[in-house]
């Protein structure tokens, strides 16, 4: 103990210290209270219409430009009354920090508000001396955000063989397809702007589906069986010619049509070949007995044709007795006109005799 010390009687170092006390909580309430007086929290918002027919408001609470103390949030209301991600009761906030939370309300809201209540201290912690403020944000808002159309495909089977895939984009903003064949690992990537484009996609492909990206993910938006010939679809002609000595026939396959395999075939005979849309592919055999011919197309029914032999065609030369009697009768009738001739010549040489005397 100091001399100074020995001279102050108790009852003075008892009001020394009351004194440092008073003094001490004085100057914290001063350097807590001074700044309560200008700041709050402080709070920012945007809304921006999603093509969902949502506004989606981001907010943002901060501490302010306070130097040291920290902020606690003790109270959040929001209105329209939908959640506030992220911005919740008991958060702490240290010097000069922020917090950033997303709210969604509906597109025909006019406006949106947030309230927010707050603690400050010069410790992260409730047992000091605290300062309180509040504050709220208002946002107005057009309440016209509407949901977008969403981006539709529709498939159409062709009598060509192939898969018209229709793809309509109904938004602003430019949409990435994608359509994928079961087959063959098929798959092609489209991009469009607002509006629509057509696509088309072999049989080969298989069943199709068709997905949108949205984001990092793709949301199908439609399906599609393999290809199947439409009842519209024109079958190839067949046209066939008898002759006595030749079948023919003509295969002809219309412009519309994918192309299809003719395998002919009559008695023993078969021909195969390839008829192209709009083409015809002729077909001829030599004639026998066989009456009928058979036309195979590929994904077609098989046609049956005739062969009818014309009634007026020429007849082999017959043999035997009959044409020995025709050569008999012919031998006998030219010897009957020699001998006409030799009698008729040897008569007019003797009336010419007996006219010269």
């Amino acid at each position: 103990m100091t001399p100074g010390e020995k001279d102050l009687n108790p009852p003075i170092k008892r009001l020394l210290a009351f004194a440092g006390s008073v003094v001490a909580g004085l100057f914290g309430a001063i350097v807590l209270a001074s700044p309560a007086q200008a700041h709050h929290p402080l709070i920012t918002g945007t809304s921006v219409c999603q093509a969902d027919g949502k506004y989606k408001i981001t907010w943002t609470v901060s501490n302010g430009d306070w130097e040291n103390p920290y902020m606690k949030i003790i109270a959040v209301q929001a209105t329209p009354n939908t959640p506030v991600t992220n911005i919740a009761v008991e958060t702490w906030l240290d010097p000069d920090a922020s917090v950033t939370g997303v709210q969604y309300v509906p597109g025909t809201s006019t406006g949106a508000k947030l309230y927010v209540d707050a603690n400050w201290y010069l410790h992260k912690t409730d047992s000091e001396p605290k300062v309180h403020n509040s504050a709220t944000k208002e946002l107005t808002l057009p309440g016209t955000c509407k949901a977008e159309a969403e981006p539709s495909v529709t498939f159409e089977d062709r009598c060509d063989g192939t898969i018209n895939v229709h793809l309509v984009n109904p938004t602003e903003t430019k949409k990435t397809f994608r359509i994928k064949g079961t087959n063959n690992d098929y798959e092609k990537i489209v991009e469009i702007a607002k509006g629509e484009k057509d696509e088309s996609v072999e049989a080969s492909a298989g069943a199709l589906t068709v997905s949108v990206k949205k984001g990092e993910t793709w949301a199908e938006i439609g399906r599609h069986a393999a290809w199947a010939r439409p009842e519209k679809c024109s079958a190839p002609t067949v046209f066939s010619w008898s002759t006595c000595d030749k079948l023919t026939i003509k295969v002809t396959n219309p412009p519309e049509n994918q192309s299809t395999t003719a395998e002919v075939t009559y008695g023993t005979q078969t021909k195969k070949k390839d008829v192209a849309p709009g083409t015809t592919e002729e077909f001829v055999f030599d004639a026998g007995s066989t009456t009928k011919a058979t036309v195979k197309l590929s994904g077609w029914e098989t046609i049956t044709v005739d062969y009818q032999r014309p009634q007026n065609c020429d007849t082999l030369p017959q043999t035997g007795s009959s044409t020995t009697t025709f050569l008999a009768s012919g031998a006998g009738l030219a010897t009957l006109g020699g001998l006409a001739f030799f009698f008729a010549r040897r008569r007019m040489v003797r009336l010419r005799k007996l006219a010269s005397y």
